[in-house]
């Protein structure tokens, strides 16, 4: 589902790419899958666009979509908003605990649309 091949993708962290000794993480939900089923704005006045993100679980029949605002400050709380939404807390493969916050939102931007 990850390609850092794919141009289309965005990186928010630019400054690693510069460096050689600093490799990018690619994240991978654990125990499901995410992908992004609609991005845009709901009206034309909106500040900012929406995300619909569609979580796969794989211990569940249906898939959740939840609904995140693409600003600042929505992704910086993204993964809290999500869990929340699924009732769930999500976790990321190899990440730790204290780093579920910016691990989520690297995540986000490393999903195809």
């Amino acid at each position: 589902m990850e390609s850092q091949d794919d141009p289309s993708i965005s990186s928010r962290s630019d400054s690693s790419q510069s460096d050689p000794s600093k490799k990018e993480i690619v994240w991978k939900l654990k125990d499901g899958s995410m992908h992004i089923g609609h991005c845009g704005k709901k009206n034309e006045k909106d500040p900012f666009m929406t995300l619909d993100l569609v979580f796969k679980f794989e211990d569940e029949l249906n898939t959740k979509v939840v609904e995140l605002l693409y600003s600042p400050d929505a992704m910086k709380n993204a993964w809290n908003q999500c869990s929340n939404a699924l009732d769930n807390i999500i976790f990321l493969e190899d990440c730790s605990y204290k780093d579920m916050k910016n691990g989520f939102d690297q995540f986000i931007h490393q999903v195809n649309i």
